[in-house]
């Protein structure tokens, strides 16, 4: 009887230091689930960090292509204007892409006069740079409303 409670109370302690591990585990786990959540929070932080910076470079971008089409085009050469414009719609859809539904007339409406421009540019010249004043007039109110520091 003697060695049965020994082995009772031996396995009674293997309960309890395992019962112990467990909670020692568990304390653990949500130790390491609350890094995850402070970890995704940053990465959802970094992420549109990201998305603004790519955004902003495109925008950029379009508005330097445009301009240089414009400064190619008010010298006469109207084929480096081409060259020039020849990307920018494919960059106004993914800036369209990048900014949203809120922005989608907007876009829409310089893809329409970049294609104007594209379109009339050899035939009417004085029309095709008032557009692109237009168009750089409007990313740069694009610019402002989403980058411009506070």
């Amino acid at each position: 009887r003697e060695q049965a409670e020994k082995e009772a109370q031996a396995a009674q302690q293997q309960v309890a230091d395992l019962q112990s591990e467990v909670d020692d585990l568990k304390a653990q786990l949500e130790a390491l689930n609350a890094d995850m959540g402070e970890l995704q929070e940053e990465n959802d932080a970094l992420y549109a960090a990201r998305m603004e910076s790519e955004t902003h470079v495109i925008l950029l971008r379009v508005m330097a292509d445009v301009y240089a089409a414009r400064q190619s085009l008010q010298a006469g050469d109207s084929k480096t204007a081409l060259l020039f414009l020849n990307g920018v719609d494919e960059k106004l859809e993914q800036l369209g892409e990048y900014l949203g539904d809120s922005e989608s007339q907007n876009i829409s409406n310089l893809q329409k006069r970049l294609s104007l421009i594209l379109s009339g540019m050899e035939k009417d010249k004085t029309t095709a740079l008032k557009d692109m004043d237009i168009i750089l007039f409007s990313l740069s109110q694009l610019e402002n409303t989403y980058f411009a520091l506070p």
